[in-house]
């Protein structure tokens, strides 16, 4: 938590020092964002391996009694490779989603960069708790506790559309303030609230999507994970928001979103279902006779 906040703020503070120029600098613009975002993470970096060499005594980093062994490297890559693409997917969203609204008006794409901004706050609480869920239930699959999977799916499920409901709901009651706080036109202003309205809607179903890509990772199955990210984000979002954006107009768009979240959500259920009473047959029948 420190390593990040610390590489947030030093991103924050040398933004406008190198974009505008202060302090007897050149003023670099774009350039100077780019600057300040490449050194805020390399001081986290740097700060995460000082914690990790001074404070953490389990794990010590020794470059000499690094193995490549087969085995482990495939179980990373089977669940980290899928997770790299899944994390890339919503970069692809973006380009997707603003080429279609510059159809209309940049004032549109300038909204949607302001929905991104404030949909972090939810998401990251959500991708906050759900990491958790990988470990918990990737360690009691090889206990062979069943009910404890269960259970912390379902608590995961029932927290995560808390928090998106939570987000629906101040979407829904403060767009005017929300959309307000990034100094809008007239046009962004007039549009903006609309689509804050529209876009919250699907927080509540987006929130169950992400937990069950995080608990099929915890199964080991990162394909799975990767294919409902891809079908939320771009598999059936950009097709969706390409049709109804001609047919409806630039809601159709912002609807877009919230169907896209809604069969997402379906058919991630449906297969999470499936793929959990494949993996805890295992972990019943272990138990039963560990009873007997």
């Amino acid at each position: 938590m420190v390593m990040q906040i610390v590489g947030a703020v030093i991103n924050i503070i040398l933004d406008p020092i190198f974009i505008f120029g202060y302090f007897g600098l050149p003023a670099m613009g774009t350039r100077g964002a780019a600057i300040a975002t490449v050194t805020g993470q390399i001081v986290a970096m740097l700060l995460g391996l000082y914690f990790n060499l001074t404070k953490n005594k389990d794990v010590q980093l020794n470059f000499k009694f690094i193995e490549l062994e087969s085995y482990y490297f495939k179980g990373i890559c089977t669940v980290g490779i899928p997770t790299i693409i899944m994390q890339s997917m919503s970069n692809v969203m973006c380009f997707g989603i603003n080429k279609l609204l510059l159809n209309f008006s940049t004032t549109s794409t300038a909204i949607l960069g302001a929905y991104f901004k404030l949909q972090t706050f939810v998401y990251m609480a959500i991708f906050g708790l759900n990491n958790a869920l990988i470990p918990i239930v990737a360690f009691n699959l090889g206990a062979k506790h069943a009910d404890r999977i269960k259970k912390v799916i379902r608590l995961s499920g029932v927290y995560s559309a808390l928090i998106g409901l939570i987000g629906l709901i101040i979407m829904e009651m403060l767009p005017v303030q929300l959309i307000s706080a990034f100094a809008p036109s007239e046009e962004m202003f007039s549009l903006g609230v609309t689509a804050l309205r529209i876009l919250g809607l699907s927080f509540v179903f987006g929130g169950i999507s992400v937990m069950t890509c995080y608990a099929l990772q915890g199964f080991s199955r990162g394909i799975s994970s990767l294919v409902i990210s891809a079908l939320r984000q771009v598999i059936i979002l950009l097709p969706l928001a390409s049709i109804l954006g001609k047919v409806i107009g630039i809601n159709g768009i912002w609807w877009s979103f919230l169907i896209s979240e809604t069969v997402t959500v379906i058919l991630a259920i449906i297969y999470l279902g499936i793929a959990e009473k494949k993996e805890l047959i295992i972990c019943d029948g272990t138990n039963i006779e560990n009873k007997k």
